[in-house]
């Protein structure tokens, strides 16, 4: 397949109601630009219409690709298939209910020109939920303190030139989460700024679960400082559990406080403290055990409008 100027991914779960919409609107504003262009729908495992509704379109536009997996994987393993199968000089991924506008598309492209290899979206406001908004805040509090600062509040909006895909590409992780990978590869990067709006259509399909998911993700594959914070936590908790011991013992010979009940803070300071440690430690050993099995972020089952279609 000869080069393109740009690829545009969208990951797509049961998105029915917005993939044509989604269509006209990428359309709408591509036709307006001087770029050559294609867009790809990248089917997770959706049960609903949204696999045949893009199948349809791909039949009437051959600039419109569609991969599909074999089941749901998540949004990364999505994005990272959609980066793995472009042909484009840049590659611009979003989100398919365009709570970021598609209307930046243009300006990222200008930026692009000037020589940025990353431009991406932050958020200004979010027209949200208190729930999403404050888990969202101290998300990305947690991992600026942790390092991660690049990452605070960033939309899943990416333009990345064909250089940083290219490397993305050659890396052989296979539980790590976008954002921190591209970070990662720290190309010149300029910032553009959106406000965040409600859906349009249907429901969000990212759930608590799936936002514990990323956030124990993103941690493990951006930072190793947790680790660190078990040794500064035990040792804090020594001096912390020496002192109460030096203090509770004085008060018990002088009949303050009866003998045996000094053992109850120690105690579950203690146990809360150990267990702490021992979950952050969990949690790093799972992310090395999942590594460690070598398997295929993603299954293909089938793709349209490729060159090499399956």
């Amino acid at each position: 397949m000869d080069k393109i100027d740009v690829s545009i991914i969208m990951p797509m779960l049961n998105e029915e109601e917005n993939v044509l919409n989604a269509y006209n609107r990428i359309n709408g504003i591509m036709n307006a630009t001087k770029y050559s262009y294609e867009i790809i729908f990248v089917n997770d495992g959706s049960s609903d219409d949204s696999y045949n509704i893009a199948k349809r379109i791909c039949g009437i536009d051959k600039r419109v690709r569609l991969i599909s997996f074999s089941r749901n994987f998540g949004q990364e393993p999505a994005l990272l298939a959609g980066h793995k199968e472009s042909s484009g000089k840049c590659v611009i991924s979003l989100d398919i209910d365009f709570q970021e506008p598609p209307e930046l598309i243009p300006k990222m492209l200008e930026e692009w020109e000037k020589g940025y290899k990353i431009v991406d979206v932050k958020r200004k406001k979010r027209k949200e939920g208190f729930f999403k908004r404050a888990t969202a805040k101290c998300f990305y509090k947690i991992m600026s303190h942790l390092g991660a600062k690049n990452m605070n509040d960033t939309a899943m909006f990416f333009l990345l030139d064909r250089i940083v895909v290219d490397k993305i590409n050659t890396l052989e992780e296979c539980s790590g989460t976008f954002k921190s990978v591209i970070f990662w590869t720290g190309y010149k990067t300029k910032t553009l700024y959106a406000d965040r709006s409600p859906r349009d259509f249907g429901k969000t399909k990212y759930t608590l679960a799936k936002m514990i998911d990323t956030a124990s993700l993103s941690m493990t594959n951006t930072t190793t400082k947790p680790l660190y914070l078990g040794f500064y936590i035990s040792f804090a908790m020594f001096i912390t559990t020496f002192l109460l011991d030096i203090a509770f013992t004085v008060l018990s010979i002088l009949n303050l406080l009866p003998a045996s009940l000094w053992l109850i803070p120690v105690g579950t300071f203690l146990t809360g403290t150990i267990t702490l440690v021992l979950g952050v430690h969990g949690i790093y050993l799972a992310q090395t055990f999942i590594e460690s099995r070598h398997r295929p972020e993603y299954i293909i089952e089938e793709k349209i409008n490729f060159d090499d279609e399956k």
